[in-house]
């Protein structure tokens, strides 16, 4: 239907973008995260959209990235997941913050987004885990796929490495002394990647 719309910001609230575009302004919501990144009012801007169609209710939801959009119409798709509360989930996780949070059961975290409780949390972990979502990594970021390397990750993530980071010092550990290294020294020699 819609895939971006570029015009000025003639508006802007926690919740709402409007664009004028051609004289036309559109009404866009928006999560606290986006709200944060844009410019001042009257500046040009471009939002990627998903145009949610109820019976009652036609939104448009916008983000400033392509690969956030693609993923809120992921979110969308699970059982429990509406419009609202995923616009609520990506205004505090980047996609592949909650791909982590998934890979490594953190219901807590998860559950401490608005809307979303325990159970709601174990349900959206299930079905993120059952999901190809290369698409949600950062740019040039492939997960590791054996365990080890998952376990490693985990590891770097709660020691509070960033995930790109980690990722790159796993997969660069990986690719120089193959997968055969035991968890311990697959995590100490990625340690020592980071901290360069």
């Amino acid at each position: 239907m819609f895939d971006y719309i570029k015009g000025k910001l003639a508006y802007l609230t926690d919740s709402e973008a409007v664009i004028d575009n051609h004289g036309l302004g559109y009404r866009l919501l928006i999560s606290q995260k986006t709200q944060s990144k844009l410019l001042q009012i009257h500046e040009e801007v471009t939002f990627f959209i998903s145009a949610v169609i109820r019976e009652d209710s036609h939104r448009l939801f916008a983000f400033l990235t392509r690969q956030d959009r693609d993923f809120f119409e992921t979110l969308i798709e699970f059982s429990g997941i509406g419009p609202k509360t995923a616009l609520g989930i990506l205004g505090q996780f980047e996609p592949y913050e909650l791909i982590e949070l998934a890979a490594c059961s953190d219901v807590q975290k998860i559950s401490k987004v608005p809307g979303i409780g325990k159970k709601t949390a174990e349900r959206l972990i299930v079905e993120l885990k059952g999901k190809n979502l290369k698409m949600a990594l950062p740019l040039g970021a492939v997960l590791p796929k054996n365990s080890s390397a998952q376990d490693a990750l985990a590891a770097l993530l709660q020691l509070g490495f960033a995930y790109p980071l980690a990722q790159k010092a796993i997969g660069s550990v990986i690719e120089d002394q193959g997968d055969t290294l035991s968890l311990s020294e697959l995590i100490s020699a990625s340690l020592q990647r980071v901290r360069k």
